[in-house]
């Protein structure tokens, strides 16, 4: 938990505080950029050492934290995100997402390790279509597995 205290101070701080359009394009280009970044150094180590390069994929890299700031940032200022709001049909929708993104968090690493032992890993073809891909297959079974086990009254009432 301490480890992460950063990051709920950074999402409080994002949250409160409106940034001006000049800051919001140097955030957004230090998010792209790391994204690139990862891609690149992973794609790079995965190559020369032959073997997944998910070097820079963890929570306490400085890439990680300039895409996170970048994501919430633009969720935050988007007019067209804002507006969404306003419709009763996906704002419904929304929340009930809300209601298995901490089980997805809870479950996501035990997909991604299924995973990698069946074979699927970012070195398994190109590796940015191969990140891409692994990405939303661990997106969507975690989404898939959390809504299945939400259902499961003693599963909901302890553990999500």
């Amino acid at each position: 938990f301490i480890g992460y205290v950063g990051y709920f101070l950074l999402g409080y701080y994002l949250y409160t505080y409106d940034f001006k359009k000049k800051w919001r394009i140097v955030i957004y280009i230090l998010g792209v950029c790391s994204v690139f970044v990862t891609i690149l150094v992973g794609q790079h180590y995965a190559l020369e050492a032959n073997k997944p390069g998910n070097i820079l994929f963890g929570y306490h890299m400085i890439t990680t934290f300039f895409e996170g700031m970048a994501i919430i940032v633009f969720i935050k200022s988007s007019k067209f995100i804002a507006g969404l709001s306003d419709n009763p049909v996906i704002t419904k929708r929304i929340v009930e997402f809300s209601g298995i993104t901490f089980g997805m968090y809870l479950i996501h690493d035990m997909i991604l390790k299924v995973f990698i032992k069946l074979g699927f890993t970012t070195i398994a073809f190109n590796p940015i279509l191969a990140v891409v891909s692994l990405v939303l297959a661990v997106f969507i079974s975690s989404a898939i597995l959390a809504y299945i086990l939400r259902k499961i009254p003693f599963v909901k009432k302890y553990l999500m």
